[in-house]
């Protein structure tokens, strides 16, 4: 039961493309009093390669794929290619991102930008982004921990990104982040375990149970961190472990 609840939390949206792209579309009855719905290329669908999916303030869900980007209103899809939406760099959606604000976040294989009502920002190394792809987004307090890919790190705050030097993890490998209460950006990997503090890269003390056999980590709904490891599912608060659950 514990270990289906983490996958559950931290596999953020495969069970949902699960779910909106599966082997064949229609409509399933669970017999628990309540129906499933499938949807393909049939139903809308510019192509099965969901990458993406994140709900946005106003209620829209909204979906990437390698085809373009996919607004849903609950009956309908409405794609989004570079031809409809100047601003996106490519049709090829990798992550997505909805800040509290309402900031729209879209990263593509070409780009990374944002957009706050009509007001869109392309990022590249002079607006403070030099990664290839968007792996983790995390927000707390107003501000978001961007980690690529390839190992690039920014914090980001209204909009503007402030890159930070690659944390002394395995160079060239992508971190997951999170952001603490206090403002502060952490990062995982199977290398490293730490956070952006007073100007320099700090490793944690709880750096060798974190990286030992390292999977995944997560911000969880209270605002901690939850991790997979070797040691089992951790949630780590301010840096120190507050649980620790061992999975069989």
């Amino acid at each position: 039961m514990c270990r289906i609840t983490f996958w559950l939390g931290l596999a953020w949206s495969a069970l949902i493309w699960s779910i909106i792209v599966p082997a064949a579309a229609g409509t399933f009855s669970s017999g628990n009093n309540f129906v499933i719905e499938f949807w393909q290329t049939s139903e809308g669908l510019p192509e099965h390669s969901i990458t993406a999916v994140v709900q946005t303030s106003d209620g829209y869900l909204w979906l990437g794929t390698f085809g373009g980007l996919v607004r849903f209103d609950g009956s309908k899809f409405t794609s989004f290619t570079p031809a409809q939406f100047p601003a996106l760099p490519s049709p090829s959606i990798v992550n997505l991102y909805s800040e509290k604000s309402g900031r729209f976040w879209i990263s593509t294989t070409r780009g990374l930008i944002s957009r706050l009502g009509n007001n869109v920002i392309s990022y590249g190394p002079s607006q403070g982004w030099t990664g290839n792809y968007v792996r983790t987004f995390s927000e707390q307090g107003g501000v978001v921990a961007v980690t690529s890919f390839d190992g690039k790190v920014a914090r980001a705050e209204g909009g503007v990104l402030q890159p930070l030097p690659e944390p002394p993890g395995e160079k060239g490998a992508g971190y997951f982040g999170y952001v603490d209460p206090h403002g502060e950006v952490w990062v995982a990997q199977d290398h490293y375990f730490g956070r952006w503090h007073a100007g320099s890269w700090e490793h944690s003390d709880r750096e060798g149970l974190i990286t030992n056999k390292f999977s995944a980590a997560a911000t969880a709904r209270d605002g901690s961190l939850l991790v997979l490891s070797g040691a089992g599912l951790l949630r780590i608060r301010e840096g120190r472990l507050e649980s620790q659950m061992t999975l069989a």
